[in-house]
C-alpha cells in the first residue's frame, strides 16, 4: 500500500489573538451602526467610507509582486522564479519587509498606495508552458509553501500592528492563460490537497497573510469566484472567518454572467459570490455604480440577506485596523491620516539598504547550469564576450516598478572586470522595401495597420524630408513572432492610437502587447506581417496603390553578397 504523505509541514494553526479581538469587536460596532446605504459602496473596490463614523476612502489593492509596481520609481526586485531560486526564506523574508517599507512610502502620498498589497502570488507551477510562470515561486508544493509564507511574513512585518496585508494570489487551480475564464482546472482530491492548497494554507494558518484573490477560471467545473472552498477550508484556517478579506480579480464578477454563464446578469453575480465569501469586487475599474446597485437590488429580491453585506464590510475594516489606518480610539481618530501614533507607527525606509539587497538577491538567484573548462572565475586580464540581446537589456515585467537604476550584465560585468568585455545584440538586421525601394523615414509614416479608419488623418512626421533608410534589428521571440526595433533609436515598431506603425516603443510589453508581429509565409511565397495583438497585417499606405512591402536582410558586414528578399503581402485582411 503506498504511503501517504506526511503533513506535519504545516506546522502552525492561527490563533485568534488579543489584539485582533479587539478590531473585531470594533469593526462589529461600526458595521451595527451604519444604515444599509453606508455599507453598499464598502463592496467595491473603490469605497468612500463614513466620515460620521471617523471611516476614509479606502482601495483595495497595491501590486507588489516584486516591488511597488505602477506608481513611478522603485526599487525592484528579481521575478519570484528567481526569488525562489536562493531557496533562501530569511532572504525572501528580508524582501518582503522592504517592499511593505517602501508601500508605506507611497501610502503617505498625495494618492495613497494601498495597504492591501496582492501579493505573493503562491500558485504552484505546474506546467512551464503557463505565461505568468514568472510571477510564482516553485513547482514543489513545500518549497512554494515556505517561500510564499516567507515573503507575506515580511509585507506584513513583526509588530502588532501590521505593514501591510499581503493578499495570496489566485485561488483557485490558476495555471493557464488562454480562455482562463472560461476553461476548467480539474483537480483530484490528492492533487487539491497536496498540491494546489499548501501554498494557501501554511501562509494564512501562520498568520503571515490577511486576505486571497480569487482566480478567473473554473476549478472542478465551478467558477473559483464561487467556490465552496472560500468559506469550507479558507476561512478555518484563521483564527476566526471574518479575519480573512476575499478579493476578486478585475473584471471576474462581469465574466460570471458575460463568459462564464453562471449567473443571468450581474445582480445574480455579485449576490452568488457574497453567498460565496467574496468581499471586495474589482469591476468596473473606479465606477462603483454597477456594484451598488446589483448589490441593493439582490437584497431586494432576496438572493441575498443583510448579513451577507455586514459580513464583507467587517472583514475590509479588520484589514484596515491591522495595519492602523482604522482608528481604534477616538484619540486616533484625531490624529493626522499619516502621523504615527499607537495604531500607526512610523516606518522607515532606506532606499539604498533596498537597492543593496535587490542586488544581493539579483546573484543569489542566479543558477550556473553549466560549467565547462574552468572558465569561471574569469581569468585577470582575460576578453570576456557577452553575446545575445537580453546581455544588454533589463528586462521589465507587468509587475516592475520604473527602474531607479538599470544596469546591463554587460555594463556590470565591464565594471567589475579587470580585461575587455565585448558585448553583441546578434540581431539580423533588415529593410523594409516597398516596390523595391528600401523605406526611408518619410515613408516609413505611411505603413500602417489594414483596419485604420478612413476619416483618420495622418499624422506629420517631425522628420519629415529625410531619405536615409529605416534599418530595422529583428528579435526573434520564436514560434514565428517577432519584434522590430529601429537601429538608430533604440525604439520598437508598435502601432499608435492612429493605426500607424512607428518606431515608438521604448520597450515591449503590456497588457495586451503591441510590440510583436508575426511573419506567415503564404502558398504564393510571400511572407505576410500580422501585427499579434490586434491581428491586422502591416502595410504601406499609397493613394495610388497598395505598394508590397518588403523585407530585406542587410549584410552586417561590407561585403557584397547576394541580400534576402522576402516579399510582403500589402493587401491587409
Amino acid at each position: 500500500m503506498a504511503s501517504v504523505p506526511s503533513t506535519s509541514w504545516l506546522e502552525t494553526r492561527a490563533i485568534l489573538d488579543a489584539s485582533d479581538v479587539e478590531r473585531l469587536e470594533h469593526a462589529r460596532a461600526l458595521v451595527r451602526a451604519m444604515d444599509i446605504e453606508e455599507k453598499l459602496p464598502f463592496l467595491h473596490q473603490h469605497s468612500p467610507g463614513v466620515e460620521r463614523l471617523g471611516i476614509g476612502p479606502f482601495s483595495t489593492g497595491t501590486e507588489a509582486l516584486h516591488g511597488v509596481a505602477w506608481r513611478g520609481p522603485a526599487v525592484t526586485y528579481p521575478q519570484p522564479v528567481g526569488l525562489a531560486a536562493t531557496w533562501d526564506a530569511d532572504l525572501l523574508e528580508a524582501v518582503g519587509e522592504q517592499i511593505a517599507r517602501e508601500v508605506r512610502v507611497h501610502h503617505g502620498h498625495e494618492q495613497p498606495a494601498s495597504l492591501n498589497v496582492w501579493a505573493p502570488v503562491v500558485n504552484p507551477l505546474r506546467h512551464p508552458l503557463w505565461g505568468r510562470n514568472e510571477e510564482g515561486l516553485s513547482e514543489d508544493p513545500l518549497l512554494n509553501a515556505r517561500l510564499g509564507s516567507a515573503i507575506a511574513r515580511g509585507l506584513r512585518g513583526a509588530g502588532p500592528v501590521w505593514a501591510t496585508v499581503p493578499t495570496l494570489k489566485h485561488f483557485l487551480g490558476y495555471s493557464h492563460e488562454v480562455d482562463r475564464a472560461a476553461t476548467s482546472s480539474e483537480l483530484s482530491p490528492r492533487v487539491l490537497h497536496e498540491y494546489e492548497l499548501p501554498g494557501f494554507e501554511e501562509a494564512l494558518a501562520s498568520g503571515a497573510a490577511g486576505a486571497v484573490m480569487l482566480s478567473y477560471n473554473f476549478a472542478n467545473g465551478v467558477p473559483a469566484h464561487l467556490s465552496p472552498l472560500v468559506n469550507d477550508h479558507l476561512r478555518h484556517l484563521v483564527g476566526d472567518p471574518d479575519l480573512l478579506f476575499v478579493v476578486s480579480d478585475a473584471g471576474a464578477p462581469t465574466n460570471l454572467f458575460s463568459i462564464q454563464g453562471a449567473c443571468a446578469d450581474l445582480t445574480e453575480a455579485v449576490a452568488a459570490m457574497l453567498r460565496a465569501g467574496v468581499d471586495s469586487f474589482t469591476d468596473h475599474d473606479r465606477d462603483s455604480g454597477p456594484t451598488i446597485r446589483a448589490a441593493r437590488a439582490a437584497l431586494e429580491a432576496s438572493l441575498i440577506q443583510e448579513r451577507h453585506i455586514d459580513q464583507a464590510v467587517v472583514r475590509q475594516l479588520v484589514l484596515r485596523a491591522r495595519t492602523g489606518e482604522l482608528p481604534m480610539s477616538p484619540s486616533a481618530a484625531s490624529t493626522a491620516p499619516n502621523s504615527p501614533s499607537a495604531d500607526r507607527p512610523a516606518y522607515t525606509f532606506d532606499r539604498e539598504a533596498a537597492t543593496a539587497l535587490s542586488e544581493q538577491v539579483a546573484a543569489r538567484a542566479a543558477v550556473l547550469l553549466k560549467h565547462d573548462n574552468a572558465a569561471l572565475p574569469a581569468r585577470s586580464g582575460s576578453t570576456i564576450a557577452v553575446l545575445g540581446y537580453l546581455g544588454g537589456t533589463v528586462l521589465q515585467d507587468w509587475y516592475s516598478g520604473d527602474l531607479v537604476d538599470p544596469v546591463p550584465l554587460d555594463v556590470a560585468l565591464a565594471a567589475e572586470h579587470d580585461g575587455p568585455v565585448r558585448s553583441a545584440a546578434c540581431l539580423d538586421v533588415i529593410q523594409l522595401l516597398v516596390d523595391g525601394a528600401p523605406l526611408t523615414r518619410t515613408s516609413a509614416d505611411g505603413l500602417r495597420l489594414s483596419e485604420r479608419p478612413s476619416d483618420v488623418p495622418r499624422l506629420p512626421d517631425a522628420r519629415a524630408g529625410s531619405i536615409d533608410p529605416v534599418n530595422l534589428e529583428v528579435l526573434d521571440h520564436g514560434h514565428g513572432v517577432l519584434s522590430l526595433r529601429e537601429l538608430r533609436t533604440g525604439l520598437w515598431l508598435a502601432p499608435d492610437g492612429y493605426g500607424y506603425v512607428r518606431a515608438s516603443s521604448e520597450r515591449i510589453g503590456g497588457w495586451s502587447v503591441q510590440e510583436t508581429f508575426r511573419a506567415l509565409r503564404g502558398p504564393d511565397g510571400q511572407t505576410r506581417l500580422q501585427h499579434v495583438a490586434s491581428g491586422c497585417w502591416v502595410r504601406s499606405d499609397d493613394a495610388r496603390r497598395n505598394s508590397p512591402v518588403v523585407l530585406t536582410e542587410i549584410p552586417q558586414s561590407g561585403s557584397l553578397r547576394r541580400m534576402r528578399r522576402v516579399s510582403l503581402d500589402a493587401g491587409g485582411l
